[in-house]
């Protein structure tokens, strides 16, 4: 059974339709981001520490009345908690149109998937979203190109993550958790909304 944790959060401020989107929050990430910083490229902007996540359906631009649907199905997600590793940093959804960077799972890849499987076309019913027929792919984002560097920086970013040594990451995965933007995307992307402990 998940237990309620945190309350829903204050209005969006933002001008622009916020996304939304339901994900396992990746916490303890604070030390991995900041190997990364030293020796990421300008062109690449990282997440903060808050962001990191891993996503089991993403609703986009989905009316905030729709939250509650949401919410009740995500009530009947029960998983064993788990423990996740990361494989190596990959451009997505590709090197030719790259609009993120974000590692593979190792320990744990399986999981996400069964749970991608089992619920992400009933959460994204409940969010009025179309259906999503691609291949589950796990993955933990941890930055993206910034818009201003164009092609350029996704090439930097590239060559970047391609040279970086493994890591040695590993989390706890213990909860599910719905998102949106965060109020000041200045200083970290996203916000949890409600979250529900396994």
């Amino acid at each position: 059974m998940l237990n309620f944790t945190r309350p829903i959060d204050t209005p969006q401020k933002n001008l622009m339709t916020p996304n939304w989107f339901v994900a396992l929050p990746v916490r303890g990430t604070e030390t991995l981001l900041e190997t990364l910083a030293a020796t990421a490229p300008p062109e690449v902007r990282l997440f903060a520490p808050e962001d990191t996540h891993l996503t089991i359906a993403f609703m986009g631009a989905m009316p905030k009345e729709r939250a509650a649907e949401v919410l009740k199905i995500m009530q009947k997600i029960d998983f064993e908690p788990f423990q996740i590793s990361l494989a190596n940093l990959i451009p997505l959804p590709s090197a030719k149109h790259t609009s993120a960077f974000s590692y593979k799972l190792d320990q744990g890849h399986w999981q996400v998937v069964t749970l991608m499987e089992e619920w992400r076309s009933a959460l994204l019913q409940a969010g009025g979203a179309p259906p999503d027929n691609r291949p589950p792919l796990p993955h933990l984002t941890i930055g993206r190109p910034q818009r201003k560097w164009g092609r350029q920086g996704v090439e930097q970013g590239i060559r970047w993550a391609n040279n970086l040594p493994p890591v040695g990451f590993e989390a706890l995965i213990d909860s599910v958790a719905l998102y949106t933007w965060s109020d000041d995307r200045r200083r970290n992307q996203f916000k949890i909304v409600e979250e529900f402990v396994v």
